[in-house]
């Protein structure tokens, strides 16, 4: 509260920098969207951050939109001009003609019937040059800047995103065949969680694939990452086989005070903090220590997990 408070009484400066007008949703969007999806900072700075690009963005897409209409305009010529108004005299003349055909009166057309220009013809650009109307920052031009940030897609579904939505169990089937079970799992798992039928605390899915090398564990969870997330680089993997020992723990949350490396983070935590909206496999979890599973237990369960910071 105290949040939404403070950017509705900075609203008007940015506002009037930016030459936009913001919405009251816009404003308690940027908090929400910002304490949500934004880990690293702190309120009210990133909601603040979040507002001003929010604004320095619908101020660019203005000036981009007001110089596309002076490029259209100045890329006419007189020639093109005269032209124009050489078919509208011609169908003056053709309305005159059919005036005398049908008696209707003369038809010859007079200087009050057609003015004569003879002034050469420069086409104005004041109508372009004179100020837009403000441009108008929303919800979906804050959610647009939060999901650039976080790289969480957090803007309302789209028309592009339903459709990739409603196929993606074909995509993943083009990579990864005789899976068609575990496809169907997967796909109908994201399409929950991105209508909003899952726990917000939670996270989107934690599957457990099994069977020997070669059925594609690992291909499925590479082609989900590249269908629905963009690029197989938001996937995490991670190679248990490398924490079969206990201490390898301190390795996935940072190692605790006192230790060398403390300060630095650990290998999941850091890269989940920096970029939330990833798929982690834990390829051949079988082999990893005991231990690491009581870690996890908590990030399938609750979606939480500390560190040593």
């Amino acid at each position: 509260v105290d949040a939404i408070r403070i950017l509705l009484g900075l609203q008007e400066k940015y506002a009037a920098h930016h030459k936009c007008r913001y919405t009251e949703e816009a404003l308690n969007a940027a908090v929400y969207l910002s304490a949500r999806y934004i880990s690293d900072r702190y309120l009210p700075d990133k909601a603040i951050d979040l507002m001003d690009e929010a604004g320095s963005r619908a101020k660019i897409d203005a000036f981009r939109k007001k110089k596309e209409q002076q490029t259209i305009i100045l890329s006419k010529s007189p020639n093109d001009y005269w032209q124009e108004i050489r078919a509208v005299q011609s169908m003056h003349e053709v309305v005159f003609a059919n005036k005398s055909k049908y008696g209707f009166g003369d038809s010859s057309p007079t200087k009050e019937n057609v003015e004569v220009i003879s002034e050469p013809l420069v086409p104005s650009t004041s109508d372009v040059d004179s100020d837009l109307e403000p441009a108008v920052v929303g919800i979906e031009e804050i959610a647009s800047v939060a999901s650039l940030w976080s790289g969480v897609p957090v803007q309302q579904l789209t028309a592009d995103e339903r459709l990739r939505l409603v196929d993606l169990d074909k995509q993943l089937k083009k990579r990864v065949v005789g899976q068609d079970e575990a496809v169907i799992a997967i796909s109908r798992a994201v399409k929950r969680s991105r209508v909003g039928l899952k726990d917000p605390n939670r996270p989107i899915a934690a599957m457990l694939f099994c069977g020997p090398t070669g059925v594609g564990k690992t291909e499925l969870t590479k082609a989900l990452a590249a269908s629905y997330f963009g690029s197989e680089e938001t996937m995490l993997r991670l190679d248990m086989s490398e924490y079969m020992e206990r201490h390898s723990v301190s390795k996935l949350i940072g190692s605790p005070p006192g230790y060398v490396g403390y300060g630095d983070g650990g290998v999941l935590t850091e890269a989940i903090r920096r970029k939330p909206f990833t798929v982690v496999l834990l390829d051949e979890i079988e082999k990893a220590h005991p231990d690491i599973f009581n870690i996890l237990l908590q990030v399938f369960e609750d979606g939480h997990l500390t560190d040593s910071q």
